[in-house]
């Protein structure tokens, strides 16, 4: 797959100020929590509906996303086996479905699709309402409530038929699954207890042979919440005495904790420790691929062991970090400004002073489910966590287990390949060292790095097609596609497979997926409710990019229209005024010309009165393609003005702006 690239604004210097940006016409600013998070309590796969706890702002027509977040079944012997995955069930599935109906007593909401997976409520199953924007500018930085165990952790942006901007960063680090909380308990390992080797994979909470686990794909099971052992993906905790916890894992697997080696009493085999926390399972393309489809938090660290806190046990350092969350844009353009979107699981940041380091949280996921990219650089991470390092002022050879680093998470793009201005690092986090006195030579004393994680591409998005009878719709559609027709036309193709009462479709085009205009008609030819195959040529294509979509018409007059497609198409090496809004502007605000250029080239743009005088001139350079500038018009007095394009062999162009 071809990526197109864009330049999307160009900011212009005006009297040595910087304009601002503003609201303009159909452009959404975003920042902040964006989303809303809806705890799904039923679920009725015969009926395809759920059930929530309130359905205000919900309306019919709306496009939802659900989400399981646990659920996996674990091997969940005392064995090294414990906390291999031996179901997924339906954690991670995940899909976009639109609210066919809602019964308001019951606060029940019919799907229109039948649902992906059998969702179970009691796993974390959320539901998130999705405003599908004309245009989105990440106006200021978006973010995501932390997963608290039932809802959060999520960011969805839908932009489908037009751009994202980044003018500010999106971030859904340390907000996936939960860290091991470090707990200070006295320690079985004694002086008078010196032999005694704690090597159980679990323990109970509260128990002080073993650490609190990190959170996983897999809820914890009672009675065994702490111990060396993984949970799925999310580390094991140090076992007795004063190891270190184990990082969590995603695509990559998690770093094991380092062990303790101790002086005085507990010196040579005495209470050494020898049981650190097991790294997180790595999920790796068994679960991430476009057969599984599914979509996982990062995996938290397991905790430090923590003994003896009331001789000197030190309190930092010691708790497990949280795993980086999800974020999914949707849309047909992103243009990065050089910001960035994250999903880092998080590091451990103080040095465990006396007792086990804690293990780093694993880098999330971050689907870029976009068809083109701008020339400006994104940067892309979903980064595992640090694990714990130690430091020790005391006695030399008194040293505890350092944290093992976090696994690496995913970036998956829905092309063939990761765009080459689009920066990703999917690193596993380090693991933890020694530190202080004669420790340092310990290095991280069997502590590891969590593994890498991976840059996957032709991500296909979770959109079940199949329409339930009561919401099935006049049309449904098996595609609909825009294809060059040699170097003249363009070619419309589309398949329908039902068709009730269908009169025709209109084609419809537009330069900037805003306004449209009807082009052309096709009456439908479906038999007995059946699809069809249909065809359609545009002769006449306009330069640059041409959106497409249908109008489909019922017999009784009613309609609905498609979601769009795009084709960049060369034809006649002339630029074109896309667009020029608002018109009429009305000071101080800024009008937006958007231009499409059939080469790399540089426009002189200019604004004059109605008697021809220059008040405003500037040089832009332009890529192939779509091009937005900034004018700046609170300066101007109202009246009328004469916007004037010259590129040169590529054309002059002259358009009408108006300043109230």
């Amino acid at each position: 797959m071809e990526y197109r690239f864009f330049r999307l604004t160009i900011a212009l210097i005006l009297g040595g100020f910087l304009l601002p940006a503003t609201l303009i016409g159909q452009i959404t600013n975003l920042s902040g929590t964006i989303n809303t998070y809806i705890d799904v309590t039923a679920v009725n796969t015969t009926n395809n509906t759920v059930t929530i706890p309130s359905i205000t702002g919900l309306a019919k027509g709306d496009t939802v996303f659900l989400i399981q977040m646990q659920g996996a079944t674990i091997d969940a012997n005392d064995a090294a086996t414990f906390g291999n995955v031996s179901n997924m069930n339906s954690a991670g599935k995940y899909e976009f479905n639109i609210i066919c109906k809602i019964d308001t007593p019951s606060t029940t909401i019919t799907l229109q699709r039948y649902v992906n997976a059998t969702y179970d409520p009691a796993m974390g199953l959320q539901m998130i309402p999705v405003v599908n924007y004309r245009r989105v500018n990440v106006a200021g930085n978006i973010t995501a409530p932390a997963w608290n165990g039932n809802l959060g952790g999520v960011i969805v942006i839908a932009a489908p038929n037009s751009w994202v901007r980044l003018s500010a960063n999106i971030d859904a680090s340390s907000k996936g699954f939960r860290g091991g909380v470090r707990q200070d308990m006295v320690s079985g390992c004694t002086c008078a207890n010196y032999a005694t080797q704690y090597t159980s994979y679990f323990y109970a909470t509260g128990a002080w042979q073993g650490a609190l686990k990190g959170e996983g794909v897999s809820p914890l099971i009672g009675g065994k919440e702490a111990g060396k052992g993984k949970q799925a993906n999310g580390g094991g905790g140090g076992n007795d005495h004063n190891t270190g916890g184990a990082g969590g894992a995603n695509f990559g697997t998690g770093g094991n904790g380092g062990l303790a080696n101790a002086s005085s009493c507990f010196f040579g085999s005495y209470c050494r420790g020898l049981h650190a926390g097991i790294g997180g399972l790595g999920l790796s393309t068994t679960y991430y691929s476009n057969i599984q489809n599914r979509l996982f938090m990062g995996g938290g660290g397991g905790a430090g062991h923590y003994g003896n806190a009331s001789v000197g046990g030190g309190s930092a350092g010691g708790n497990g970090e949280v795993g980086g969350g999800i974020v999914v844009i949707w849309t047909d353009s992103i243009n990065g400004n050089g910001f960035s979107i994250t999903a880092n699981g998080n590091n451990i940041i103080p040095t465990s002073a006396a007792d086990g380091g804690g293990g780093g949280g694993a880098g999330g996921v971050i689907v870029l489910d976009a068809r083109a990219f701008s020339s400006n650089p994104i940067t892309v991470t979903a980064l595992g966590g640090n694990g714990a390092n130690h430091t020790w002022g005391g006695a030399a050879n008194n040293c505890k287990g350092t944290g093992g680093g976090g696994g690496g998470g995913v970036v998956w793009f829905r092309g063939a390949a990761n765009p080459p201005t689009i920066s990703s690092n999917v690193s596993g986090g380090l693991a933890g060292i020694q530190g202080g006195a004669s420790c340092s030579a310990l290095g991280n004393n069997g502590a590891t790095a969590g593994a890498n994680g991976s840059v996957l591409t032709s991500f296909s998005r979770m959109f079940p097609s199949v329409t339930i009878p009561p919401c099935l719709l006049p049309v449904e559609f098996a595609y609909f596609q825009a294809d060059k027709l040699g170097t003249s036309a363009v070619q419309l193709l589309w398949e329908t497979t039902t068709e009730i009462g269908n009169s025709r479709f209109e084609i419809q085009r537009s330069a900037d997926a805003d306004r449209y205009e009807t082009i052309g008609r096709v009456a439908s030819t479906s038999r007995n409710q059946q699809g069809a195959a249909y065809t359609w040529n545009d002769n006449a294509p306009m330069t640059g990019t041409n959106w497409y979509r249908l109008r489909q018409i019922d017999q009784n007059g009613t309609s609905t229209v498609t979601e769009a497609v795009a084709i960049q198409f060369q034809g006649k090496q002339m630029i074109a005024i896309s667009a020029l809004y608002p018109n009429p502007v009305a000071a101080p605000a800024e009008a937006i010309l958007e231009l499409i250029s059939p080469v790399n080239s540089t426009a002189v743009v200019a604004i004059c009165d109605i008697v021809g005088k220059t008040i405003y001139q500037v040089s832009l350079p332009m890529e192939i393609g779509a091009n937005s500038y900034r004018l700046p018009t609170e300066n101007m007095s109202p009246g009328i003005y004469f916007l004037k394009v010259n590129a040169g062999i590529y054309g002059e162009l002259v358009h009408k702006l108006r300043v109230n």
